[in-house]
């Protein structure tokens, strides 16, 4: 259950032009996939870009600051 004060956070960051909280976060930790699915084309990226272990722990403060619930993982083939 959300407390009124996160409540609030979340009522300003969608009147404001701020971000006070956000619920949830999609890291692409990579862009390299080796599937060949007919309906994506992320395969034919030549190059692929991945973040990195102490660049997501850059991060954390950040993730637990906005209140993230969920992270999701995407991109490529995580």
């Amino acid at each position: 259950m959300l407390s009124p004060f996160d409540i609030a956070k979340r009522r300003l960051t969608l009147t404001t032009h701020r971000i006070y909280t956000l619920p949830v976060v999609v890291l692409m930790p990579h862009s390299r996939c080796n599937c060949r699915c007919v309906m994506c084309d992320i395969w034919k990226v030549t190059e692929a870009e991945e973040i990195s272990v102490e660049e997501l722990a850059g991060y954390a403060h950040d993730i637990e600051a906005l209140g993230v619930e969920w992270v999701v993982f995407s991109g490529g083939e995580p």
